[in-house]
């Protein structure tokens, strides 16, 4: 019977490609370049939610930005090579430098600017479980294809963590509130926030633009 089994396993493996070795594993530039994402040319969305409060969308994860008298509040800062389209869309909306960066989660495509907005000043921010994962190599399991991504440099982590769930009091919008939120990650999905009556809740990379009424059933 066993060896029944594993020839089948076998033979679904050969056939459907559902092993797990089948996947291939790739650099975060390679699973990129592979699909054709030139970051030179990217061109970041506008969406103004509210006042002060706006989307940047493009390749990676979306960016919230939270613009008033107090400074500007981003979450989540895609790559290294987005970060000056990021910090020109803030200026042509108003802003100036980047104050807080609130990181979702530990993926690559979410957290890639941290290191250079942090020696810009920013103060970076994350959940407990977030800081942990970046500290050591990590693969990120994208269907059919394993990111390997690296540990972040020591400039690029949180310097200010939560657990449960925290409060940010600022500029002229609502409480910005951030709760864990349990989701496809392997740790706590970090950040469920709400500002103006809105939410910017980042659930899936096919979930666009990640803003909706804050009352949604959907959360």
């Amino acid at each position: 019977m066993n060896s029944v089994l594993k020839t089948t396993s076998i033979c679904g493996c050969l056939l459907f490609g559902v092993c797990a070795n089948a996947q291939e594993t790739v650099t975060g530039g390679e699973f990129f370049e592979s699909r054709g994402v030139d970051f030179d040319n990217i061109e970041l969305r506008i969406e103004t939610v509210s006042p002060g409060l706006h989307v940047l969308s493009g390749a990676g994860g979306n960016v919230a930005v939270s613009i008033g008298d107090q400074g500007v509040l981003v979450v989540d800062d895609k790559f290294p090579t987005v970060v000056p389209k990021i910090e020109d869309a803030i200026s042509r909306l108003g802003g100036g430098n980047i104050d807080f960066v609130i990181n979702t989660h530990w993926h690559f495509d979410h957290i890639g600017g941290n290191p250079l907005l942090s020696r810009s000043g920013s103060w970076i921010v994350s959940h407990d479980n977030s800081r942990r994962m970046m500290t050591g190599s990590q693969l990120v399991n994208i269907v059919r294809v394993v990111v390997d991504q690296p540990p972040s440099p020591p400039e690029g982590l949180a310097v200010i963590t939560y657990r449960d769930r925290m409060q940010f009091h600022f500029t002229k919008q609502e409480v910005i509130r951030f709760a864990c939120l349990t989701a496809r990650t392997s740790v706590c999905r970090d950040n469920l926030l709400r500002a103006s009556g809105n939410t910017h809740a980042d659930l899936s990379p096919r979930e666009r633009p990640f803003l909706v009424d804050s009352g949604s059933r959907s959360l």
